[in-house]
């Protein structure tokens, strides 16, 4: 089959391209808090920021896996390992975030963080975009 004829139904392509958007969401929603974080410590902030830190791992994954069903019907392989290696860059800041930040380890927390939703943003665009390899 070729790339122009084997492509994702329309449920698989909104999967992709919503749970791009989702992620993007959830890393502005973590960028803001985590700004807000760094100028008021709080507990409870402390846990919302891990909450949704949680939800972003989520949904990135789903992302991830939507990106290669629909690689593999055709789609834009570029975007597949995007969004793939955005998971993977939200994995190692939970990681980051879980053994716990002091010191010069906090910036380099923000610093990922910041990498993650320009890269959260450069999908979701890719998605709504250009979510099929050029045939």
């Amino acid at each position: 089959m070729t790339a122009t004829t084997d492509r994702p139904n329309a449920g698989q392509l909104a999967l992709l391209r919503y749970s791009s958007l989702a992620t993007a969401i959830a890393a502005l929603l973590q960028f803001l808090l985590g700004g807000y974080m760094f100028t008021s410590p709080s507990a409870t902030l402390a846990d919302t920021h891990n909450i949704i830190g949680l939800v972003t791992i989520g949904v990135s994954l789903i992302a991830t896996i939507a990106g290669f069903v629909n690689r593999s019907r055709g789609g834009n392989s570029g975007l597949a390992f995007h969004i793939l290696g955005t998971f993977i860059l939200t994995l190692v800041q939970f990681s980051l975030g879980e053994i716990g930040l002091s010191g010069s380890m906090v910036m380099v927390h923000m610093a990922l963080g910041t990498a993650i939703l320009v890269s959260a943003i450069a999908m979701t665009t890719l998605a709504f975009r250009k979510p099929f390899a050029r045939s």
